[in-house]
């Protein structure tokens, strides 16, 4: 390959470094970053001959082993080209570089400037030579790519297949020490990992733009679904392809949050959002009723636009099926001498209003109104018009609520725990013999010896209290209704008899685990919420000892949708796992009341709510074990009923004039 097989040859300065003429270097635009479409290499670093780079291919196969994003190989992959014909124009093997190379195109980035692009119509400009365009690359981008050339060499110096030193080093005052070394707790973190040729990026001022422009701009939009976008867009923070993945099962407009898929991490994150993008979405939904056919298992696209069901607008079909539905139109404002766009703009494919307007200044057809973004003014984002929504107050005291906790209840119940089971009513031989038989057999024999004498101490600690049964004994303990402080009980107990210590009260502490999954007793809601830490150990121990074919049913559920994260799938197992410890029985017979308590246990019990509630009752409503008259997603659990369009805007004291009698109207 021609970028490896390059030799340099040049002028070498008193200390035997090459010196260069920066200003007067000539960087060829060859090689590129190829797209390949396929999942597991998405893209290629492709040389002069045309063949790959060996190089970069194997740092790239690196980057998706370890999870990164396509987006974050092609990042990767635009400096490592712009990298490799430096290289090439200094006539130095990639492999041979050394801090010199990167001293100088550092240098190089920051002096000499852009590349000027060969036209389009000039072909693909292969082999050209680029001139210096007198624009040094930003901060931001030289950092970048000082960042991933560090990388890149690392990479190949632990796989032995680079240079022995990586040309881009930390800074000299940051190799020596850990760090974060005495680093003050009262303080911000610092960047402690710093390149030697990394520029120092200044802090950006936030793009913003005043609320009168904005408010003329969203006045401006077209339809309700640009509306939602903005309004989401603007009071979530998110991107605006995550908030193209929301779902109408993740809209909860009760709580006012919404489920995207997270760019980075793919995971599901609920986030709090305006209610006006509420009201936004549910005009849209209303107005869009039966043009969009169902489509995933999961829910419809929430902001899917009628573009053969994809929320951006790309369809399998031909391009006249892909246009806009255009059977009903949206204007912003329901006022005849609303001006439409400007003379001479064409109209898209297909049937449907003009958007041209016509002479006298109206629109185009009385019949069948068009979208109609307001023409340009002077000096104005858009022509100057009254604020579209204006929200005055933020109290709802007339509207309807959602269902109380009690209402939910009374609709759909918990099971309740019967007085006594066979198992627990067993006496204390049999129930030791039970516990120390498998499926609660350990492998090590140190580790079953152990386990023994915890189940022991955990039999003789609920022998001393009173009851007929060892969930009577239990639940006279109080360790029941300790939650977190649960070991304080037993711990109380074994120094009363004079035999506390920190191994005893372990031991007694994992048996106790092994009871709940033998079904010996069956602890509270409120005390798994608060004592039981997802690590694992009881959804293995339920499977193993419950459930086998259930749990098994459950994670297929939960490993077959791709927007289930194995964080989510955690929860879900765990849950699943609590309910069964708590009420008895099979994964099977779980009710949607009993996930209800649990919810409110787990609200009860932390500051924070809980992640993947929705995602738990929505795996197991599809288990099918729920009873008919359950609503599939949460969101319909917790709410009343669905609210009407009229009912969401009377929400609010909305100062909108004939906008609203608009809303009404639709």
């Amino acid at each position: 390959m021609l970028w490896v097989s390059l030799a340099w040859s040049g002028v070498m300065s008193g200390d035997d470094e090459p010196s260069r003429d920066l200003a007067a270097l000539v960087v060829p635009q060859d090689g590129r970053l190829a797209a390949t479409g396929d999942r597991y290499e998405p893209y290629r670093l492709v040389g002069t001959d045309g063949a790959p780079v060996a190089a970069a291919t194997a740092f790239f196969r690196d980057l998706l082993a370890a999870g990164r994003a396509e987006s974050t190989v092609r990042s990767y992959g635009m400096d490592l080209l712009r990298w490799f014909r430096f290289l090439r124009a200094v006539r130095v093997p990639w492999d041979q570089a050394t801090r010199a190379e990167a001293r100088d195109f550092s240098r190089w980035l920051r002096v000499t400037g852009k590349r000027a692009r060969p036209h389009w119509r000039g072909g693909d400009g292969a082999g050209v030579a680029a001139i210096p365009a007198g624009v040094a690359y930003a901060p931001s981008v030289r950092a970048h790519s000082e960042t991933v050339l560090r990388a890149f060499y690392d990479f190949h110096l632990d796989a032995g297949s680079g240079p022995l030193v990586n040309p881009f080093p930390l800074d000299r005052s940051r190799r020596g020490g850990r760090a974060h070394a005495h680093h003050n707790p009262m303080e911000p973190y610092r960047n402690e990992r710093s390149g030697l040729y990394r520029p120092r990026v200044p802090d950006r001022i936030p793009r913003s733009v005043p609320d009168s422009e904005f408010n003329e701009i969203f006045a401006g939009l077209p339809s309700h679904r640009d509306r939602a976008l903005v309004a989401f867009y603007v009071s979530t923070g998110a991107r605006a392809s995550e908030l193209l993945s929301a779902t109408l099962a993740g809209t909860d407009p009760g709580r006012q949050l919404i489920t995207v898929v997270r760019k980075g991490t793919r995971e599901l994150q609920e986030l709090p959002a305006s209610t006006d993008a509420f009201v936004w979405l549910r005009l849209y939904q209303v107005e869009m009723a039966g043009l969009i056919p169902a489509g995933r298992d999961d829910g419809d696209a929430a902001l899917a636009a009628s573009h053969g069901c994809l929320p951006d607008g790309r369809g399998p079909g031909a391009a006249a099926r892909r246009r806009a539905a255009r059977s009903r139109a949206c204007p912003a404002h329901d006022d005849p001498d609303l001006p439409h766009a400007a003379q001479g703009r064409s109209d898209p494919p297909g049937p449907g209003p003009s958007r041209r307007a016509d002479p006298a200044g109206g629109r185009a057809g009385a019949s069948c109104p068009g979208p109609g973004l307001p023409a340009r003014g002077a000096g104005r984002p858009v022509q100057e018009r009254g604020i579209m929504t204006r929200v005055q107050e933020q109290d709802a005291p007339g509207s309807p609520a959602p269902l109380a906790p009690a209402g939910r209840h009374a609709r759909f119940p918990a099971r309740s725990v019967t007085a006594g089971w066979p198992v627990t009513r067993a006496g204390r031989e049999e129930t030791l013999k039970w516990l120390t038989c498998a499926p609660f057999t350990s492998g090590s024999a140190g580790a079953q010896k152990g386990r023994a004498l915890g189940l022991a101490s955990v039999l003789d600690w609920l022998e001393d209290q009173p009851g007929d049964s060892w969930q009577d004994r239990w639940l006279a303990s109080g360790a029941d209704s300790a939650g977190r402080g649960w070991r304080d009980v037993p711990a109380g107990w074994l120094a009363s008899r004079g035999s506390y210590s920190d191994a005893r009260l372990g031991r007694l502490s994992a048996a106790l685990l092994t009871v709940i999954c033998a079904d010996v007793v069956r602890p509270g809601m409120s005390w798994f919420a608060g004592s039981v830490m997802r690590g694992g150990h009881l959804v293995t121990g339920m499977r193993a000892a419950r459930d086998p074919d259930g749990f098994a049913r459950l994670r297929e559920l939960c490993d077959r949708d791709p927007h289930v994260s194995p964080g989510a799938r955690a929860h879900v197992l765990h849950r699943g796992a609590v309910i069964i410890g708590a009420k008895g029985g099979l994964l099977r017979q779980i009710t949607a009341g009993d996930v209800m308590e649990l919810l409110d246990a787990e609200a009860s019990a932390h500051a924070k709510p809980m992640p993947h509630g929705p995602v738990s009752y929505l795996m197991l409503h599809r288990m099918g074990i729920f009873e008919a008259s359950a609503p599939q997603t949460l969101r319909e659990l917790t709410s009343s009923r669905q609210r009407t369009p009229e009912e969401l805007i009377d929400r609010y004291d909305l100062a909108a004039g004939q906008s609203a009698t608009c809303w009404r109207a639709t």
